[in-house]
């Protein structure tokens, strides 16, 4: 994390942050890619932490 951070001259955090959307569940990845995610869903709020479990990020990120 600290080589690609020092490499990009970005903040570490923010790249764990933002590498951290590479474990979203193919289906939200879908709806966001099809631009059918919930109006609630933005980049800042999955970057403030993103579960393991892809049926706890459904439950977090795609409820109406």
């Amino acid at each position: 994390m600290r080589q690609i951070a020092k490499s990009l001259k970005m903040d570490r955090s923010f790249v764990a942050r933002t590498l951290q959307l590479a474990n979203l569940a193919p289906d939200i990845v879908k709806a966001i890619w099809e631009n059918r995610q919930p109006v609630t869903l933005s980049l800042d709020k999955l970057r403030r932490g993103i579960p393991d479990s892809w049926e706890e990020q459904r439950k977090l990120f795609l409820a109406k």
